[in-house]
């Protein structure tokens, strides 16, 4: 029994620190939505990037908790193996997200980015 809690303590300390970054990618986003001269698609991949890696930790915190509750002997549920699908898929999503992000990446050297968006 001590393993799971200190199995659930590392999640939610993991959980933490995995809503900061997609919250400050959204928070960026947002505010500096309008304000990037050089390249009008930086803000709306931080935005896009931010909600689904929100999606993202609150689903894998809902499966820990959920498997966590789980006795050795018993079965997985079909709600669970469902999240651990739509995880997978966010995952995945941000994976190619990132990759499409950096690839389209053409920022002029004449227009001016804010350092704190880029």
């Amino acid at each position: 029994m001590p393993g799971i809690v200190n199995l659930v303590l590392c999640g939610i300390c993991g959980s933490l620190v995995g809503f900061a970054l997609p919250l400050s990618e959204l928070v960026i986003g947002s505010l500096y939505f309008e304000l990037c001269p050089a390249e009008d698609r930086l803000p709306v991949f931080l935005v896009v990037s931010g909600v689904v890696g929100m999606v993202t930790t609150s689903c894998c915190c809902g499966l820990l908790i959920s498997f966590s509750k789980h006795e050795d002997d018993e079965e997985v549920t079909g709600k669970e193996t469902c999240a651990t699908c739509w995880c997978t898929l966010f995952t995945i999503f941000l994976f190619v997200w990132l990759i499409c992000g950096r690839c389209n990446n053409s920022i002029s050297n004449d227009l001016h980015v804010h350092h704190i968006v880029y």
